[in-house]
């Protein structure tokens, strides 16, 4: 009786401690695998641009981790989130951003000051400037604070001059405050206007809004101005608008279509409504389009394969709706394509599969549905691919296999199903949230336990569609075994 008393006691606690593991493993207190149930969206930082500083610790679905849509403004690396980094687009560099040189013509300058008269109006503006937005507590503003009207071509920080004639303002992260005054008619040899990141209010001044026929770049992002958008008429050689993360409201005004110069249009993270701006499918040269986190509505058009320049199309975190147009896939030049976070409908047309300069990929949160084709394999320069929160069906294709550029997948959230793909994972995947979906089958033991492979890189659990737990989804077969084994042996003893 002894004896049987003391095994009874001993297969209590082996029963008791086989249960505390499975609940562990259950609640995530066990190895855990860090694929995450891709519940969060991993959304922006802010500024539209997307930095891609999501860390993928499985806590989201990094659909933000970066995009490539950075404006390229600031002095850093200008990629953005673009691309789902640990970087999903993919914000801005501490120093003072610069103009790029794709943005900016250069410009013929004779020395910081130039030569030349300098017309006293021009310095009476720039002093207006300087009186209204708190010229006092900027971090630097020196020569500003003269009474000298003829000298603002000599030393005035931020002021770039060519013969006499102010070419340059570039006051950004310096701390302007308030309304910028009107007095940009007296400044019309200006070619570059940067006063992004500060805190100026109101809407765009009437003279800086039309006439200004020398002005190439302009940036007035991150600030907390409003108002429609100006029309920028009789602006000829306007190339880049960065008015991204304000708060300008209504729609792109029919007149941009005519500015043929533009190469970049940056309003992330404003309140723009309305349908999707037909003015801008006239600009054969635009590069970079970027409207994302706006209230834009109604479908893409489908004539926007006419933009063959473009290079970046961010439209996420809108209220677009219906299919994808066909028309996407003559847009061979594109290296990022945004339009998560919609209500798009019917399935990933075929032409997107003819994009193969394309980098990063998101269609994520959408309504789509269908398979993944074959063609995937096309996409060879493909570093993030974001499809998840979407309905899709069918098997993952084995030409994903040969993607060897990718750094982040994202499928999770859909209805993949059949057997796991065997190949193994490209050598610069970093990150990799494939469940929940519905695979029915694992390839070969050998494959799901080598490091090196797909099905280990995505941690998945080929038999349920839940996220595998580090080693394998065989511990909890084997435990849930052991505890039927200890429970028939209990009730032997028993009896």
């Amino acid at each position: 009786m002894k004896i049987r008393n003391s095994l009874l006691l001993f297969l209590l606690f082996t029963v008791l401690l086989l249960a505390v593991a499975v609940r562990a493993q259950d609640d995530g207190t066990g190895t855990g695998d860090g694929s995450g149930d891709g519940s969060g969206d991993g959304t922006d930082t802010g500024d539209g641009t997307d930095d891609g500083t999501g860390t993928g610790d499985g806590t989201g679905d990094g659909t933000d981790t970066g995009d490539g849509t950075g404006d390229g403004t600031g002095t850093g690396d200008g990629t953005g989130d673009g691309t789902v980094d640990t970087q999903p687009a993919p914000t801005e560099s501490d120093s003072a951003p610069q103009p790029s040189s794709t943005s900016t013509p250069p410009i013929d300058d004779n020395g910081p000051a130039g030569t030349g008269a300098v017309d006293q109006a021009t310095c009476n503006a720039l002093k207006q400037i300087f009186n209204s937005m708190n010229g006092n507590g900027w971090a630097i503003n020196t020569g500003w604070s003269g009474n000298d009207m003829a000298s603002c071509c000599s030393g005035w920080f931020g002021v770039t001059c060519n013969n006499g004639a102010v070419t340059k303002i570039e006051l950004p992260y310096n701390n302007l405050v308030g309304t910028l005054p009107d007095v940009f008619g007296s400044i019309g040899t200006l070619m570059t206007l940067d006063l992004s990141h500060n805190q100026i209010s109101g809407s765009i001044p009437g003279s800086l809004s039309a006439n200004m026929a020398n002005l190439r770049f302009l940036n007035l992002d991150v600030n907390a101005m409003n108002g429609n958008l100006p029309g920028f008429q009789n602006m000829p050689m306007l190339s880049s608008i960065h008015l991204k993360n304000n708060t300008f409201t209504g729609s792109i005004p029919d007149s941009w279509g005519s500015i043929l110069t533009l190469t970049d249009i940056y309003l992330s993270n404003n309140n723009l409504t309305g349908p999707f701006p037909g003015a801008v499918l006239s600009l054969s040269q635009l590069v970079n389009l970027a409207l994302d986190n706006n209230q834009i509505n109604g479908v893409i058009p489908n004539n926007l394969g006419t933009m063959t320049s473009l290079q970046t199309f961010n439209l996420k975190d809108n209220h677009i709706l219906g299919p994808i147009p066909e028309s996407v896939g003559n847009l061979t030049g594109l290296t990022s394509l945004l339009i998560s976070h919609q209500m798009l409908n019917g399935t990933i047309p075929e032409s997107i599969y003819n994009l193969a300069n394309l980098e990063y990929l998101d269609l994520s949160n959408n309504r789509l549905r269908g398979n993944i084709s074959p063609n995937i394999g096309r996409l060879q320069k493909l570093k993030r691919i974001m499809l998840g929160h979407n309905g899709l069906n069918g098997n993952i294709p084995e030409e994903f296999g040969t993607l060897s550029a990718l750094e982040y997948i994202q499928l999770n959230f859909n209805q993949l199903n059949g057997q796991f793909p065997g190949f193994m994972a490209p050598r610069a995947l970093g990150y990799c949230y494939m469940t929940p979906n519905q695979f029915q089958l694992c390839p070969d033991q050998t494959i799901v336990g080598n490091p090196n492979s797909m099905a280990f890189q995505c941690a998945t659990d080929c038999i349920v569609g839940s996220t595998r737990p580090g080693a394998g989804s065989s511990t909890r077969v084997n435990l849930m075994t052991l505890i039927t084994l200890a429970m028939a042996a209990l009730a032997f003893v028993l009896i």
